[in-house]
This record gives C-alpha cells, sequence and structure tokens, in this order.
C-alpha cells in the first residue's frame, strides 16, 4: 500500500486543493466537498497521468521549446473543462442528471476551458518552460501541482478585477 502512496499522489493529494482553496478564499467562498474532490483528482487521476506524459516529454523530445509545446498540448482547454467538470460536479452534483442541463454544463466547462486558456497562455508558456527543462522529472509533477495553485489564484484574481 505504501508503494501505492507516492511522493506525486501525497503532492496530488494536497497541492492541488490547497491552491484551490486559496483561490475560494480570494473569492470569499468555501466549499469542503470541493477541497476532497480536487484531493481524490490530484493524486488518483493527476498524479496518475500527468508524471507519465512528462516522461513520455522526457523520452521523446530533447529541444526544450517542443518540450515545452508538448506540455501545453496536453494541458490544453478539454483538461481544464475536465478540471472544471470534477468542481461542478461535487458542486451540482444532481444537476447531471437531466441530459439537456448536463450538456449545458459541459459546454460552460468548455467554455471556461477555452477562455482560462486562452487567458493565461503566456504564463503557461513560461511555467511549462520552466518545468519541462529546469525542474528534474522526478520534481516535475510537484512543480506543475504548484503551478496549477499559483494558476487557481490567479484566475480567482483576475475574477475580482473584473
Amino acid at each position: 500500500m505504501s508503494a501505492f502512496w507516492n511522493r506525486d499522489r501525497k503532492a496530488g493529494l494536497i497541492v492541488y486543493p490547497l491552491g484551490d482553496a486559496v483561490g475560494m478564499a480570494i473569492l470569499g467562498s468555501f466549499s469542503l466537498e470541493r477541497i476532497c474532490a480536487l484531493g481524490l483528482a490530484g493524486a488518483l487521476l493527476y498524479a496518475s497521468e500527468i508524471p507519465w506524459w512528462f516522461g513520455t516529454i522526457e523520452r521523446r523530445w530533447k529541444k526544450p521549446w517542443v518540450k515545452t509545446v508538448a506540455a501545453i498540448a496536453y494541458f490544453n482547454p478539454l483538461w481544464i473543462a475536465r478540471h472544471f467538470l470534477i468542481i461542478q460536479l461535487v458542486e451540482e452534483p444532481f444537476s447531471f442528471r437531466n441530459t439537456s442541463v448536463a450538456w449545458a454544463q459541459i459546454e460552460e466547462a468548455v467554455r471556461l476551458g477555452v477562455k482560462s486558456f486562452v487567458g493565461a497562455v503566456v504564463l503557461s508558456i513560461v511555467g511549462n518552460y520552466i518545468i519541462q527543462n529546469r525542474i528534474r522529472l522526478e520534481h516535475r509533477f510537484l512543480a506543475s501541482a504548484l503551478f496549477s495553485g499559483g494558476m487557481a489564484m490567479y484566475y480567482a484574481f483576475s475574477t475580482l478585477l473584473k
């Protein structure tokens, strides 16, 4: 069991919900369910798939900008939309029973994913360049999770400034 709860899973369990909790605090809200859901997503989903992709990048590409583009291609608007859908499922779990409401929520998540991706593309390029080219492979998931937490705070501040 201890091999299952490796460093990346522990980081995912803590860092993703912590960054989101700070973002929620900036916006004056709090949701224990959301914190728990993002902890589980970070530990079980993100800690499995992200290190795998970072390892693939490391094995396949050597040029710094190609590695950066490969990371950004992975964290695309659909990845962001899935993250929003995880949050939405926790905040309004029964709304997905109605097919038309569920499709509307999926469409909204994709729209937000595209908007978030485009709005932060410069920060994403810089952050992913550093993560892929300056951080050792075994520490990239933690660095990426910390970057995502920072982006949650950035999005919260952006919302307040509108």
